[in-house]
């Protein structure tokens, strides 16, 4: 597995409004997840904020070869050696969820408001396929929902600045 970095850094002394990089995200709302996707065919979690990210030229989020159930250690070093984590008390529009379902961070989402905590996300559907109708969806992060349960960090990309 390539270890190469996730998340590159904006181009030099540039900047992303979070606005933008969320009307961005929303341009692939009812993308069908897909395990591994990269395109408007179908997204998993990481080809999602690889692709937002590529259109405003902010991120290279690229493992080569990840498994199904991605690399949650590795996931969580690279997003530490590339982002800037903050506290949770300080998570806003622009910033990722780093969740971890128990084998490390397996899951990442796009915070689009802070209060109440609303996020976009590719979500494999319910019944664990590997291709179906959840794919890119925009909720409430509600208290009881397990993605909410097993938030553990939050993540803020160099350059985006929140401008919402």
């Amino acid at each position: 597995m390539s270890t190469q970095s996730l998340i590159a850094s904006p181009t030099l002394n540039s900047t992303v409004p979070a606005s933008a990089l969320l009307a961005e995200a929303r341009a692939y709302l009812g993308v069908p997840y897909q395990s591994q996707g990269r395109d408007r065919f179908g997204l998993d979690c990481g080809g999602f904020i690889l692709v937002v990210g590529r259109r405003l030229g902010i991120t290279e989020l690229e493992i080569l070869g990840y498994a199904n159930s991605p690399d949650g250690v590795l996931f969580e070093r690279v997003l530490r050696e590339e982002c800037t984590e903050v506290p949770k008390a300080e998570t806003r529009p622009g910033d990722l969820l780093a969740i971890d379902y128990g084998k490390g961070v397996q899951h990442v989402a796009i915070v689009t408001r802070a209060e109440p905590l609303t996020i976009i996300h590719a979500k494999r559907p319910r019944s664990g396929q590997q291709f179906g109708r959840r794919g890119v969806i925009e909720h409430r992060l509600i208290p009881s929902l397990q993605d909410y349960i097993c938030w553990k960090y939050t993540f803020r990309i160099p350059g985006v600045v929140c401008d919402v």
